[in-house]
């Protein structure tokens, strides 16, 4: 849309409905694709409190876990030191 800038535009109720139409869309699809990917990874899908209550009560991680060795760990630190090249 362009302005001109004799013309004083003020937004409809039209462009204000159009907008929340928009929003909602958006907020829908971003929505389902949470649960898509919640669904297909057998995560649990909710606030933090609630994940962690669920992990408690069936002793199972609900997140992926972070990936890779702590660099800082004791462990890294002899597996590099014990690796040759």
């Amino acid at each position: 849309m362009t302005f001109n800038k004799s013309i004083n535009y003020a937004p409809t109720a039209l462009d204000a409905a159009k907008l929340r139409r928009l929003l909602r869309r958006e907020a829908l699809e971003n929505t389902l694709e949470l649960i898509r990917s919640a669904t297909n990874k057998a995560w649990v899908l909710g606030s933090e409190r609630f994940k962690r209550q669920i992990e408690n009560q069936i002793n199972r991680r609900l997140e992926p876990a972070k990936r890779g060795v702590e660099r800082k760990s004791e462990k890294f630190r002899e597996q590099a030191k014990n690796q040759t090249f």
